[in-house]
């Protein structure tokens, strides 16, 4: 009898591994770490701009004594730049603040429709 591996038993195992590895590979792509650090930014991001420019509406509410109705409210993207102290590079041009509430523009929705849903998440809405 000859001791070693059959070529029956090598053929399988290579079939195994072959599988193993298209497996890893799938469970790779649905779970890109890199695309969920993205995504997480870009939230990260929104929210403190959300929070932000809704803290200083609450200011301006509170210096107008009453007399500021923040239903009223509104800041064009360009305001919006110097309203939030640190608006990040990829929201420029697209908050905007509408009746007292912080939205992203329709141009956004063209540039970023993939963003969309990340930001409705959080409570943002898209125009």
């Amino acid at each position: 009898m000859k001791k070693g591996v059959s070529l029956i038993v090598l053929v399988i195992t290579i079939i195994v591994m072959v599988i193993i590895a298209g497996v890893v590979i799938i469970s790779v792509e649905d779970n890109n770490p890199i695309i969920n650090a993205h995504e997480t930014r870009f939230k990260t991001d929104l929210a403190t701009v959300k929070e932000d420019a809704e803290r200083k509406m609450q200011e301006l509410i509170i210096s107008g004594r009453g007399e500021f109705d923040i239903k009223t409210y509104n800041r064009t993207p360009e305001e919006m730049n110097v309203f939030v102290e640190k608006m990040p590079e990829d929201l420029k041009g697209f908050v905007i603040i509408e009746n007292g509430e912080v939205k992203l523009t329709s141009n956004f929705r063209t540039r970023y429709p993939e963003k969309v849903s990340l930001a409705e998440t959080i409570g943002v809405p898209v125009k």
